[in-house]
């Protein structure tokens, strides 16, 4: 699913963009004619911390009249008196009038564009600490004392395991999300008493590596040792047996459990 960029505001966008520059923004509120067709954001500027909004700002909300009077573009006054100057002349000199206002309200307009920012951020914020939160005290997993990266990414789809446990398919795409690499899934079954009536369900994820010596493939699993088991723990029934590691092409063929042939990686 992708987002409309029309949609994204540009509280959102320059929290995530530029983080630093959450105090020096100039905001010039430029407004517009529906907003729906426009993105929030017209332009940034980050080396001089400049964005340009469709929004309109303090000067939009002005009474009409502070502008101007309603028939000051119109040939004659309300009076019927004949004005000086022609329409070219008194539009440039209404466009001036507003250009300078809006740079008069421009402190204003930033401070409260600064001001709807922090709030982004403290939002965003809380939203970072509320995953930590609801994993330490629904799953027993503290996030922020986990000093493994690629236990981290598996960890963070805690809240979804009850929908996501035994989901095989979506193991495979994770699997291969989180190490790089494409991942191919093999189903079979095994029993532990010989009885042909007590088959239960195995699976295999290939994670495929080629050209590894024996040294890169002990590394390379020793990395992904306490991911596989945390996956497996987390996402596979308990009555599925589960094996998962790198499997490859190599120059030194004595690699244990690593060369096989491996087809149609995708």
């Amino acid at each position: 699913m992708t987002t409309d960029r029309h949609e994204i505001s540009a509280e959102l966008l320059l929290n995530y963009l530029y983080p630093e520059l959450e105090d020096k923004w100039l905001a010039y509120q430029k407004g517009s004619f529906s907003r729906n067709y426009a993105p929030d954001v017209l332009s940034i500027n980050p080396k001089e911390a400049i964005v340009s909004l469709s929004r309109n700002g303090f000067l939009h909300y002005l009474p009409p009249l502070f502008l101007g009077s309603e028939d000051e573009l119109k040939a004659s006054d309300r009076f019927g008196r004949k004005r000086k100057g022609d329409f070219k002349q008194l539009a440039q000199q209404l466009h001036e009038r507003i250009r300078t206002l809006s740079e008069t309200f421009l402190p204003i307009d930033s401070f409260m564009f600064r001001q709807k920012l922090k709030r982004e951020h403290i939002v965003a914020d809380l939203l970072a600490r509320k995953l930590e939160f609801v994993l330490k005290t629904s799953y027993k997993f503290d996030l922020e004392a986990e000093t493994d990266e690629y236990v981290r990414k598996v960890a963070v789809l805690l809240p979804y395991v009850a929908k996501l446990r035994g989901n095989l398919s979506f193991v495979k795409s994770l699997l291969s999300v989180v190490t790089g690499y494409p991942v191919r899934m093999r189903l079979s079954a095994y029993n532990e008493c010989d009885n042909t009536r007590f088959w239960m369900q195995k699976v295999h994820y290939d994670i495929c590596v080629d050209g590894l010596t024996a040294t890169a493939y002990a590394d390379l699993t020793k990395r992904w040792e306490r991911m596989l088991a945390f996956v497996h723990s987390r996402f596979i029934p308990f009555d599925c047996l589960f094996e998962a590691g790198a499997k490859g092409k190599s120059e030194e063929g004595k690699i244990m459990n690593y060369n096989i042939v491996i087809k149609d990686y995708e």
